[in-house]
């Protein structure tokens, strides 16, 4: 077994606004491996762009 390069576990993101907070990614895990591609997927609004940037900070 590989050792991943990436490894994301129950990654949950939430904003507040108007002092509700609102969870807009619930408990993401997966992990990227070398020389292998992953494609996060889902509709518009769905968190593909909040996850990976939270990722990558």
């Amino acid at each position: 077994m590989t050792t991943p390069i990436i490894s994301v576990q129950d990654l949950s993101i939430a904003f507040e606004h108007n002092n509700v907070q609102q969870t807009v990614v619930h408990n993401v895990s997966f992990d990227v491996f070398k020389g292998k591609t992953l494609a996060l997927v889902g509709e518009s609004g769905s968190g593909k762009s909040v996850s990976t940037n939270a990722i990558m900070q």
